[in-house]
């Protein structure tokens, strides 16, 4: 009789077949029990996987800009020092304490604006200079984004107007810890400059116009473009500095006349950079708006500066503080005077005499945000004593960065562990088969042989 033709419990099977299978069996229910259980596991920590995948966005964001300062308002003031002492660029300025400045109407602070001008009404003597504001704010800063918006500029011949940035103190003179100007304009140009002042080793050789910014560079001493940063560079006026015209209409009557305009300065040594946007009103981003930029969005910046070590080490800038200021003539001013307004004659003598043009001399300020990434530092400065402490960024999202790296982890781990069962388990299966298939040749050979 054909061994298929019996019953499964047939005891034609000798002892040793059968404790074969029974030892089998147990090592096969031993293995689907941790298979099963393993694969349990893996798919809980696959989910876990695919939650700090779902995640990911909020992770991300986490890492983003975060506002830290919103400065206009009545106490706008209280976030900055007045400088009173002589102007380091030749300016022919008086520059007053707030208490006078106050007292003139040359400065005032309510919710939604912030009023910085100048003394507009007094024919001054030879060797006086006109009163005017430089305020530097209180704290500095390593990075971070920086969000001025302006309805009005300061505009007239002879004056010299800039919103910059610069780091200083008694062991490190300028320009050893840089200086930032985010936007400056003299006389009655039609468009603001962005301009980088360092020590030496830092070249912008590598920056090109359009491809990485939407400007012109300034040009040198002999016509050349200014890309040399160090303030005694060859070939460039003394001082210059590394500058990058801002599109027409970023200054001026045309600036003021439209309703002003937002700037954004973003100093970003993590990714090796400093980009500046101009966005004419009506033209910002909604974002932007909504108060959650997210710069990398906005398309080719109006101005951008490397940070990379091989051109311009992120070294060059350090614990720079904000500074306002409107000066008159100077370093910048006197040599641009005739090219500017060719009417007004030598620069000293038409601001001393010619008080009223300074009317339109002056911000108005709609709102300075600044934003900073998790762990980003700044400091307060104590103007009395020039000492400075150190504050550390909030670190928001810091707890789900955390959990997110953790279920990763876990998540990652669940992968390799299911397809480390689902491997198993074939060859368990394949090995099953052939085991079944030699077992079932084996019997057959010991019922031919009973049968025999």
């Amino acid at each position: 009789m054909a061994w298929w033709g019996r019953d499964d419990d047939d005891y034609s099977l000798s002892p040793k077949s059968r404790r074969t299978n029974t030892e089998a069996d147990f090592q096969v229910s031993f293995r689907e029990w941790n298979s099963s259980t393993l694969l349990f596991l893996g798919v809980v920590l696959g989910g876990a996987l695919l939650i700090a995948v779902v995640c990911a966005p909020r992770l991300g964001a986490s890492g983003g800009y975060a506002l830290t300062h919103s400065m206009v308002g009545e106490k706008f003031f209280t976030h900055w020092s007045f400088f009173d002492g002589p102007d380091p660029t030749h300016g022919v300025v008086e520059f007053v304490t707030f208490e006078e400045a106050d007292r003139r109407g040359m400065v005032s602070a309510a919710f939604d604006r912030v009023f910085i001008g100048t003394e507009a009404t007094e024919v001054l003597s030879g060797t006086q200079g006109r009163k005017s504001v430089r305020i530097e704010s209180n704290e500095w800063f390593e990075d971070g984004l920086f969000i001025l918006d302006v309805d009005h500029a300061p505009i007239a011949c002879g004056a010299w107007p800039a919103f910059w940035m610069y780091g200083e103190d008694s062991q490190h003179a300028w320009p050893r810890w840089g200086e930032y100007d985010i936007l400056e304009a003299v006389h009655n140009q039609t468009f603001a400059t962005t301009t980088l002042h360092t020590r030496n080793n830092c070249d912008q050789a590598e920056v090109n116009k359009d491809l990485d910014f939407k400007g012109n560079w300034v040009n040198g001493q002999w016509g050349q473009e200014a890309k040399n940063c160090f303030i005694q560079a060859k070939g460039e006026f003394e001082n210059q500095g590394c500058g990058q015209k801002q599109p027409a209409g970023s200054w001026g009557r045309h600036l003021n006349q439209a309703g002003g305009g937002t700037w954004v300065a973003e100093w970003d040594p993590q990714n090796r950079d400093i980009r500046t946007w101009f966005f004419q009103r009506g033209e910002e981003p909604a974002d932007l708006l909504s108060k959650k930029p997210r710069p990398e969005t906005w398309g080719v910046p109006t101005s951008f500066f490397t940070l990379r070590s091989k051109f311009c080490s992120p070294e060059h800038f350090k614990r720079m503080r904000l500074v306002f200021d409107i000066t008159f003539c100077g370093d910048y001013g006197t040599p641009t005077m005739k090219t500017n307004c060719p009417y007004a004659g030598n620069c000293d003598a038409y601001v001393r005499n010619n008080p009223h043009v300074f009317s339109e001399a002056f911000w108005s300020i709609r709102a300075l945000d600044v934003y900073r990434r998790p762990q980003e530092r700044h400091g307060v400065i104590s103007a009395p004593l020039g000492a400075y402490y150190e504050v550390l960024g909030e670190q928001e999202g810091s707890g789900w960065i955390f959990f997110g790296l953790i279920f990763t982890v876990l998540g990652l781990t669940g992968c390799v562990t299911v397809f480390y069962i689902l491997s198993q388990k074939a060859a368990d299966d394949n090995k099953s088969l052939i085991d079944t298939q030699i077992d079932g040749a084996r019997a057959k050979l010991e019922i031919q042989g009973t049968g025999d």
